[in-house]
């Protein structure tokens, strides 16, 4: 009973946010969070945080809860189960992308 209470309180809907599509996330991501957090998820001064390091180790469901319920200064987002699963999908494939193309990894 406590845990079901927990889970109604902190907004998680049990959604796999693990099964999202980087594509489609692609599309949402520059119609949703790009204003704030720039099209190559490094953030724009004083608006949005650089997407490439605070998320990386975090659970999808913190990240979805951090979209949908917003986190900080970050305003909460409109965006679907299956939306928020497709940005995850396609922020972390910007990480994975970003880390292998780092200049360390090239030549050091």
């Amino acid at each position: 009973m406590l845990l079901s209470i927990l889970i109604a309180c902190s907004g998680s809907s049990g959604y796999d946010y693990s099964s999202g599509d980087a594509t489609a996330g692609a599309t949402v991501y520059a119609d949703t969070c790009a204003v704030c957090h720039a099209d190559d998820a490094h953030g724009i001064k004083g608006s949005g945080v650089d997407l490439e390091e605070p998320f990386t180790n975090d659970a999808d469901a913190d990240i979805a809860d951090a979209i949908i319920n917003g986190y900080g200064d970050m305003a909460a987002n409109n965006t679907t189960d299956e939306e928020t699963a497709d940005v995850i999908a396609y922020v972390r494939s910007e990480e994975h992308t970003s880390e292998l193309q780092s200049p360390c990894n090239l030549v050091c």
